[in-house]
């Protein structure tokens, strides 16, 4: 295949839309609950940055999933492509089962010490509740994402990220205002048109692609997963730029804790220093606090505050 820039074009553009449309769900999620209050709309923030949290786990791995791919894909070995994609999609399916039992076990205990607001705890469960049964659909997702990468067939990705913003904007007005379920309807909507791109996906690869020439039948074989797992890129670490665009965190924010010496790289690679990601998960997680907290200093008024009629 003749790569001009046309064609990285035509590869690399449905990958952008599929990343975005994942950060347009939480974005869409804000949009809303900042029209049932400033609780939800807070508690919606702290939760999508816990579940984030999470979801890089399976997102790391799928990094190494897709480099995998597509060395065997460039050496045209076609059926190791699919025997390879299966391994992953069989890890990151059991990843998500775990992890949703985890979260939905340690999650209230954990949140409950590092909240300290009652009503904000007790709406980041309620949206948490629902939301990380999303994982169910995201990392299976992300297996299948890695293989389409992985062998430069991205197209597919477009319909379905089309299809998870058309889905969630009307799942989001109807559970939160018509069926009046608050910020659980948010999380429901966020992981039902995660289903639906998933669905999208599934159709596409078992209607429209060849199962026999790319090994595509479920198989396991623990050499190959080991080898995906070996891959340096499963260490979650991403370079400053990419971490800020990806959890839409503030960089001066982040320069302001490099200079303090708080913030370190993990890695220097090729003149590019490289982070890891839970770090700014972190950071994040502090920016909004900060932000929530300084809008209700803003907005209180003392009870001891005296009026002076002149």
């Amino acid at each position: 295949m003749n790569y001009t820039y046309r064609n990285i074009w035509l590869i690399n553009f449905p990958v952008m839309m599929s990343i975005l449309i994942e950060q347009l769900i939480n974005i869409t999620d804000a949009i809303f609950l900042g029209h049932v209050g400033e609780i939800e709309l807070g508690a919606s923030a702290l939760a999508g940055i816990w579940y984030l949290a999470i979801y890089m786990l399976g997102f790391g791995f799928s990094l190494g999933l897709q480099v995998v791919i597509a060395r065997r894909n460039g050496e045209r070995n076609y059926s190791e492509t699919g025997k390879t994609f299966f391994q992953g999609l069989l890890f990151l399916s059991v990843l998500a089962i775990l992890l949703c039992t985890v979260s939905k076990i340690f999650s209230p205990i954990v949140l409950g010490r590092l909240i300290d607001s009652e009503e904000v705890y007790a709406a980041v469960i309620d949206y948490l509740d629902w939301r990380i049964w999303g994982l169910l659909f995201s990392f299976p997702f992300l297996a299948l994402r890695s293989f389409l990468v992985g062998t430069t067939l991205t197209k597919p990705l477009n319909k379905a990220a089309l299809t998870a913003v058309l889905v969630n904007i009307p799942c989001n007005w109807l559970l939160i205002f018509h069926f009046d379920m608050g910020i659980a309807g948010a999380a429901m909507a966020s992981s039902f048109a995660e289903l639906c791109s998933l669905a999208i996906l599934s159709v596409h690869i078992l209607r429209k692609m060849d199962r026999q020439a790319n090994g595509l039948k479920w198989q396991f074989d623990k050499k190959i997963l080991q080898h995906v797992c070996r891959e340096r890129r499963i260490s979650l670490s991403m370079t400053q730029e990419e971490v800020c665009q990806l959890i839409r965190l503030d960089p001066d924010f982040v320069e302001k804790y490099k200079r303090r010496g708080k913030l370190c790289p993990i890695e220097d690679q090729d003149g590019k220093q490289y982070y890891n990601v839970l770090d700014f998960i972190n950071l994040k997680d502090m920016q909004e606090s900060k932000r929530i907290f300084y809008q209700t200093m803003e907005q209180a008024v003392p009870d001891t505050a005296i009026y002076i009629k002149e």
